[in-house]
């Protein structure tokens, strides 16, 4: 049972809301399907308490259907409850994570992997499944925050700390499957996956054989706007400020600091292109939707005439983010830029000629 969906979840959480009334102050509550002859409900129901017993107070609370006063309680097995986990911290994200980290999906053989001669080959969308922990119960944090347009969230990537930005107002006009993402990542962004530090941004062009091939620009769209943001200093970093002012006066920019991860098992031949089983991860400095509606991945590189390793790292992040979302990789351009200059390079020409032998 998938109790995201369930209609009449708003009543099943009041009644934990009142069952709960005055006992703790910052209530987060996961409220998960259990049936008692269900093994999988069993186990995912232990292995979330668990995991979050190791670094929080919790309790567990219990109500049956018709203790909720549902409308088709007599629906339900005789076995059915509803089990909330009621975590007591103002660590409303720490507690998420937990719980998508117990959750995780653990992959033992290469059913779900790819090769990436057919991922580089694709000519239109494909189908991708996204976790999500909707998929395993109603997370309820004690407190929801306001947002405007741009909605940030700050994501604990080692080494750094990343603020992931997305113009809400403009994505209504992007493919759904990227919007799709780029919404999922507020709430089941998998952040575990990111405490090994192996980042495209590591990843130099002298590991690879690579066919230089890139186009250089002096005009462009992008040289402009970063010209202009120089006297934009709301924060300390350049790169935020940059990232920033694409969002509020450029209206191809869509998102910053995008989250990114491609694990082991995604993709056939993964330790001999890498020489590692670690997750590769980054994260994209801006998303643009291109007028010619490609979809633009670009780093902003001071001083990028003097780049030599960008363009592995952009084309891992085109061939990472059409693994996430389906996209296929030649809907996107990509490149890195400064104020002066603009490289733009194709992701499948690169990404050929740096993991293919």
């Amino acid at each position: 049972m998938k109790i995201s969906v369930y209609a009449e979840l708003p009543k099943v959480i009041e009644s934990f809301k009142m069952l709960l009334k005055g006992t703790m102050d910052k209530p987060n509550m996961f409220i998960m399907p259990y049936d008692l002859n269900s093994e999988q409900d069993l186990n995912q129901f232990a292995k979330v308490v668990s995991c979050l017993k190791e670094n929080f107070d919790i309790a567990v609370y219990e109500l049956s259907p018709r203790a909720c006063d549902l409308l088709n309680c007599n629906e339900f097995p005789n076995d059915f409850l509803f089990k909330c986990i009621v975590i007591d911290s103002s660590k409303i994200e720490g507690a998420r994570d937990t719980i998508k980290e117990s959750l995780w999906p653990i992959h033992s053989n290469n059913t779900d992997s790819r090769d990436l001669n057919y991922v580089l080959s694709l000519s239109e969308n494909i189908e991708r499944e996204f976790f999500t922990l909707s998929e395993y119960g109603a997370f309820i944090p004690y407190k929801t925050l306001k947002y405007d347009t741009i909605r940030t969230h700050t994501f604990s990537h080692k080494p750094f700390f990343y603020r992931y930005r997305v113009a809400l107002d403009k994505i209504q006009r992007i493919p759904i499957k990227l919007s799709s993402y780029l919404q999922l990542l507020f709430t089941d962004c998998p952040n575990h996956l990111f405490k090994n530090i192996f980042r495209a941004s590591s990843i130099t062009s002298n590991c690879f054989s690579i066919n230089n091939s890139i186009e250089h620009r002096k005009e462009h769209d992008l040289i402009h706007l970063a010209k202009k943001s120089k006297s934009f200093k709301e924060f300390s970093a350049r790169h935020e400020n940059l990232q920033k002012y694409f969002l509020l006066n450029d209206p191809c920019t869509i998102a910053c600091e995008v989250p990114l991860w491609l694990e082991a098992y995604e993709l056939n031949g993964y330790k001999a292109f890498f020489n590692t089983d670690n997750t590769l991860t980054g994260h994209i400095d801006l998303i643009r939707y291109e007028e010619d509606e490609k979809i633009g991945i670009w780093d902003y590189k001071p001083e990028a005439i003097t780049e030599t390793d960008a363009l592995i790292q952009v084309s891992l992040y085109a061939l990472m983010l059409s693994i996430r979302t389906g996209i296929c990789i030649k809907k996107m351009i990509c490149g890195y830029f400064d104020e002066t200059d603009v490289f733009i390079v194709d992701p499948v020409l690169i990404i050929r000629h740096a993991l293919i032998k």
